[in-house]
């Protein structure tokens, strides 16, 4: 829409009303959208990158705040942020939104109200996000995931962890074993408000590449004060990014970093959750403070004010604003009049991006299969074992996995939770049914090969007419054929040989289970191989053992179920889902087990049904 059209519906008047600076604008506009989720608000530059006049993108942002219903929240803070005159912005308010007149009685309209079930999910989510960070079993700090793998602190928090050096500090990644996070740290209480026994502290070691990001505190603030010139304060943002040995975040959710989660304006509403003087998990909601008149052009863009209780052990706990999201962390005290400081989310972000240029992902293997799609969740229960044993043959051993367990245990199923693992760019993977495969002899297995290779058969010279013995034969004619085959197709991947149903089909065929055994020897030459054996238990050659690991399939059990239930609830956002998977849980594996006395080969499908009628229930709560 042209700037004189949208200058005719009446926003002219009030963007002459302006006087703040656009980059204070661009702060105003999404404080102004604090009721939304930080993923939904729209960023002032980016709505308007496309105006070619300055009072043309104020426009645009006017008719856009007033479209989606936060107009009123962004003239209420333009008003008290810039001392403009109150009756002549809301006169213009009113007329934008069509005459209705403002209800009385509202101490700071800006301020809104709260939403009573956005808070109660904020409250759990703070919970299970919050961490208190250990040194040698000492508490030291409070910290919050942010990735599943991630957890952001206060850097004066790990200190110790860091060495001096001529150019400031580096990471002493060999520290990486005295460095643990803990988890569900917290009082509970029975419904009737007695004090129960504290659940179990989940504890996560730090991984050994420890340390993902940081920027030190400047030196006075060691000493809880600040420099004259707050200026010197600029890339000196106190935090610490901290690489996890286990991607706890997939089962609890993390707090997504994100610029638009801006600090609130002052008197907003802060809750920070914290572990102080060593206490189990604590909360103070309170506000955010205004800075002095001398210090706007350092407040909050360097470090944020809140007047929130605070003490030791309470560094580097998040700051959450009122739609509970993280804007950014607790540092220490600001000044003597029970003021104390945070450092904004926001230029953390910034410095990352300036520097380290993102965050990292997780790779595959830090990163368990609990369905095969989530846009339409199948579930994946009790193979976190199984893929952890893949993705170390991966690296390189075992070269052979051999699936063991009775009828109905899911062994197949891992061959299907196998494929889904591994991508098509690296892996070839061969599936051979032991069906198909059972009654052929050892050529025609080798041209069965070729077709599913999509390769031209090879042309295999007879064994009377060339070797004295069958073995030879096999070894210097077939597995020779065999190797050409798949180097020829593999472009570099690792190939998968995957047999499936051994254990129903003998191999049979002439010479084909003594070719059997020369392919899986074929691995200790060949790298790139790997052989998954799904249900058989063939008497491999001795010298395999170091090379070959077994999988045990065996009856799920009741903390896998919670497992996937957990990875379930973060997939649906979170929420109080606990006592429904508690009672679910109880129920399903008393019937499981049942099942598995009296009809085994049945029991896995029952409990399959049984989930996903769980799936459902927490669904549509």
């Amino acid at each position: 829409m042209a700037f004189e059209q949208l200058a005719a519906d009446g926003y002219q008047a009030l963007i002459n009303g302006l006087v703040c600076t656009r980059e204070e604008f661009s702060i105003f506009y999404l404080q102004a959208q604090q009721e939304l989720d930080a993923a939904d608000r729209v960023e002032f530059d980016i709505l308007t990158a496309a105006a070619q006049l300055e009072q043309e993108a104020y426009a645009i942002a006017m008719r856009q705040a007033n479209n989606n219903g936060w107009f009123d929240h962004l003239i209420d803070i333009l008003i008290i942020e810039n001392g403009l005159s109150e009756s002549y912005l809301q006169q213009t308010a009113v007329h934008l939104v069509g005459g209705s007149a403002r209800l009385q009685g509202l101490s700071d309209p800006a301020r809104g109200f709260g939403l009573p079930e956005l808070s109660i999910k904020g409250m759990i989510d703070g919970t299970r996000w919050t961490g208190q960070v250990m040194i040698n079993n000492i508490a030291t700090g409070s910290g919050v995931l942010i990735g599943p793998h991630l957890f952001l602190t206060a850097w004066h928090v790990v200190q110790s962890l860091f060495n001096s050096t001529a150019d400031g500090y580096e990471p002493d990644l060999l520290k990486y074993n005295r460095l643990v996070v803990n988890f569900d740290n917290r009082d509970t209480f029975s419904a009737d408000g007695r004090r129960q026994q504290a659940p179990s502290i989940t504890q996560v070691p730090a991984a050994a590449n420890w340390c993902v990001a940081f920027a030190p505190c400047h030196e006075l603030e060691k000493a809880h004060q600040n420099p004259e010139n707050l200026e010197e304060l600029r890339g000196l943002w106190d935090y610490a990014i901290i690489r996890l040995s286990v991607p706890v975040g997939l089962k609890r959710r993390y707090a997504r970093p994100d610029s638009r989660s801006v600090v609130p304006r002052s008197e907003d509403p802060l809750v920070i959750f914290q572990y102080p003087k060593m206490a189990p998990l604590r909360y103070d909601q309170q506000k955010v403070v205004a800075a002095q008149e001398s210090q706007r052009a350092f407040i909050p863009q360097l470090r944020f004010l809140h007047n929130a209780n605070t003490t030791d052990g309470s560094s580097g706990g998040p700051c959450f604003d009122r739609s509970f999201n993280c804007f950014g962390i607790h540092q220490g005290t600001w000044n003597q009049d029970g003021v104390n400081k945070g450092i904004p989310l926001a230029a953390i972000l910034q410095d990352i991006k300036s520097r380290y240029n993102e965050l990292p992902a997780l790779s595959p293997e830090e990163y368990p299969l609990w369905t095969f799609d989530e846009s339409l969740p199948e579930p994946i229960i009790g193979c976190e074992s199984f893929q952890a044993q893949v993705w170390q043959a991966v690296a390189g051993k075992p070269k052979i996995i051999l699936i063991q367990g009775a009828d109905g245990f899911g062994k197949t199923f891992r061959i299907r939770v196998l494929q889904r693992m591994l991508v098509e760019g690296a892996h070839l993977k061969l599936e051979l049914r032991g069906e198909t495969i059972s009654k052929m002899n050892a050529a025609s297995f080798l041209h069965y090969l070729a077709k599913k290779l999509g390769l031209q058969a090879p042309t295999i010279t007879p064994f009377s007419d060339e070797h004295s013995t069958s073995a030879l034969w096999l070894q210097y004619e077939l597995l020779v054929h065999l190797t050409r085959l798949l180097e020829e197709k593999r472009d570099e991947r690792l190939v998968w040989l995957i047999f499936t149903d051994i254990n129903q089909y003998k191999l049979e065929g002439i010479y084909l289970q003594d070719f059997f055994y020369l392919i899986c020897e074929l691995v200790k030459s060949q790298d790139w191989l790997r052989i998954i054996i799904d249900g058989g238990s063939p008497q491999l050659p001795l010298e395999l053992a170091p090379l070959s690991q077994i999988h045990a399939v065996k009856a799920i059990t009741e903390d896998q179920l919670r497992t996937f239930f957990n990875y379930y609830t973060a997939y649906l956002g979170g929420g109080n889902y606990d006592q429904i998977v508690n009672w679910t849980l109880h129920d399903t594996v008393r019937s499981y087990d049942s099942d598995m006395r009296t009809a085994p080969a049945q029991a896995l499908k029952s409990l399959i049904r049984t989930v996903y009628d769980t799936m459902d229930r927490l669904s549509k709560l």
